[in-house]
Parts: C-alpha cells; sequence; structure tokens
C-alpha cells in the first residue's frame, strides 16, 4: 500500500502523517522497530531498495515513510518507480510519501504516486473552510468563541496553519476556566505575540543590529517557542512586507493599503514602518532566503539555528 501527501498547507499533511505513524506504532509495532523513517538527503535507489527489503521478524508489517523524494533532482526515476510497483505487490510494507509544495509536477514519480488510491492533496484552507478550522480548534477544546472573533485572529495572523495553531493554544490556555474567549485576552495575546515575537526581530534585522537579532533568536528560543513557529512568523511577516511594499511603490497610501489587505490595522500600521526601511529587492532577497531556510528544515538537511544566524550575518 502506498499514501501520498502533499501540498502547501504542511501543518495538516504533518498532521495525517501523525495520525498514520501512531496507528501503525500502536496497532501493528510498539517497538517501532519495523519503521524506518528517509528524508532528502537519504533518498536514492540504494537506499529505497534497502529499506524495502528489510525485512521484519518482529511483526507482520513495515511501514517506510519517505519526505522529499520530488524537491530533488532524481535522474533513475523509472528504476524508482519500478521498485515501488513491486513493493505494491507486497502487502507487508506500507510507504508512505510526504512532500510540501516544492515538488516538480512533470516528475514521472509524481504522476505513478497521483495515481495511488490513497491520496491526499493540502490544499491552503480559505475563507470559510478557514474559519471552520479555527472554530472548530476551540470546540475541540470546549473553549466557545464567536465568528467575529475569529475573523479577528485571522486577521492578525493570516492563513499559516502553524501560527493559528500556536496562537489557538495560547487563547486556549487563557481562557480555560471561561470557557470562552473574551475580546480583553484576545487582543492582549495576539498584540503581544506580535509584538514580542516578530516586530522587535524584524526591527532589528531590518536595521542591521547583528548583535541584537541574534540575541533575540537566541532569547525566543531559549523560552520555548518552537523552530517552526518562529520561522513561520519571520515568513509571515516578510511576506507582509513584500505586499505593502508593492502596494506603496504602485502609489497605494497607507489607508489604501488597509483596504486592500486583510489584515488587522495594528499589523499594516507597524508593518508599514519597517518597510520603508527597504527596498523591494531587499525584501525579496531575505523572504527567498526564509522559503529556502524552510524547505532545508523540512528536509531535515540543516540546523535551524546556523540557518538562521547565517541570514542575519548575510544581510548585515
Amino acid at each position: 500500500m502506498i499514501f501520498f501527501l502533499y501540498g502547501p498547507d504542511t501543518f495538516r499533511s504533518r498532521e495525517k502523517l501523525r495520525l498514520i505513524k501512531e496507528k501503525f506504532l500502536k496497532e501493528v509495532d510498539v517497538s517501532g522497530r519495523s519503521l524506518i523513517e528517509l528524508n532528502k538527503n537519504e533518498i536514492d535507489l540504494n537506499h529505497l531498495r534497502q529499506a524495502l527489503n528489510t525485512n521484519s521478524f518482529l511483526t507482520r508489517k513495515r511501514m517506510v515513510i519517505i519526505e522529499g523524494i520530488l524537491s530533488k533532482k532524481i535522474t533513475n526515476e523509472e528504476e524508482i518507480i519500478e521498485l515501488l510497483k513491486r513493493n505494491n505487490l507486497d502487502n507487508s510494507c506500507v510507504l508512505v510519501f510526504w512532500e510540501a509544495d516544492d515538488y516538480e509536477q512533470d516528475s514521472k514519480i509524481f504522476k505513478y504516486l497521483k495515481s495511488q488510491k490513497q491520496v491526499e492533496e493540502f490544499k491552503k484552507l480559505k475563507n470559510v473552510e478557514l474559519m471552520k478550522w479555527v472554530k472548530n480548534k476551540f470546540l475541540s477544546n470546549k473553549i466557545r468563541i464567536e465568528n467575529k472573533q475569529v475573523e479577528k485572529i485571522i486577521n492578525y495572523v493570516g492563513d499559516d496553519m502553524w501560527l493559528l495553531d500556536r496562537e489557538i493554544d495560547k487563547l486556549t490556555a487563557h481562557n480555560w476556566l471561561e470557557k470562552e474567549v473574551n475580546d480583553l485576552s484576545l487582543e492582549l495575546i495576539l498584540t503581544a505575540s506580535f509584538n514580542e515575537n516578530i516586530f522587535q526581530l524584524t526591527d532589528a534585522v531590518t536595521e542591521k543590529k547583528q548583535a541584537l537579532a541574534l540575541q533575540l533568536i537566541d532569547k525566543h528560543l531559549s523560552s520555548g517557542i518552537n523552530e517552526s513557529y518562529l520561522l513561520a512568523m519571520l515568513i509571515r511577516q516578510f511576506r507582509i512586507m513584500l505586499q505593502i511594499k508593492n502596494l506603496s511603490e504602485f502609489g497605494h497610501n497607507l489607508n489604501q493599503i488597509n483596504s486592500l489587505l486583510n489584515y488587522h490595522p495594528y499589523v499594516i500600521k507597524k508593518t508599514w514602518s519597517q518597510s520603508t526601511k527597504y527596498n523591494l529587492e531587499n525584501l525579496k532577497s531575505i523572504y527567498n532566503q526564509l522559503l529556502a531556510i524552510d524547505g532545508a528544515l523540512k528536509t531535515g538537511s540543516k540546523n535551524f539555528k546556523t540557518l538562521i544566524d547565517l541570514l542575519v550575518f548575510n544581510n548585515y
């Protein structure tokens, strides 16, 4: 059997991957000895052949999780596909392929995986679907929330599910006793998140304060902020800066940008000020560097701290 999980919404695809993995460990192999995980750097014909041909004497099934096979150039696609076809006839091995959104759709491997029965594409949730997901997340924690409050959260955070999940966790903890979200806690927590976690750090980067930027990164990580969350916040902030910079270059003022972009006015006002310290090419360069770090981390090939420190040094 082959599972194929792919698409830009890596939060939901990661959740699905986690559930598949947990189900296997619970129902088939509690020890985890029959589970093999390969990342981008470990994927070639020899590694795949070895992983697929490794027999388990302790369990009736094996699981092989393969991440990022489509994000690298593969010259022997036909041989890999033949290997997968032979394995697919063997019910003793479950293959799970996970991809973000940097895959080549013309790849023969992509087309083969897409033809399988267990395929899920995780697109970004928009509008009503996104609101429903946020509301259900609160309800699953037995916390009531109004639609207008859900809209406010999305206006602040955007459609990044990693950031939304983090903010929902904080709001859930803050409103646990009352069992409903109140407007004061909503404003305080969202504003504090963007003040403490992102504006100060992006200010240090934009103002080329290298020592301060490195100090803030260390501070955020040592305080327990997840690496993926911090990176997602940086990517989001520079994306907003790019949007604002583009609009301002076309002659739009702050009020017009407020009406054109679906973010909270506080976020736009702060980001407008930051964007004036960059030209468009600088912003594009840093944004692309952040996306490259994100790609490297998803394949498990590099260390987050090393990559983010290099970004600060390169833009000093």
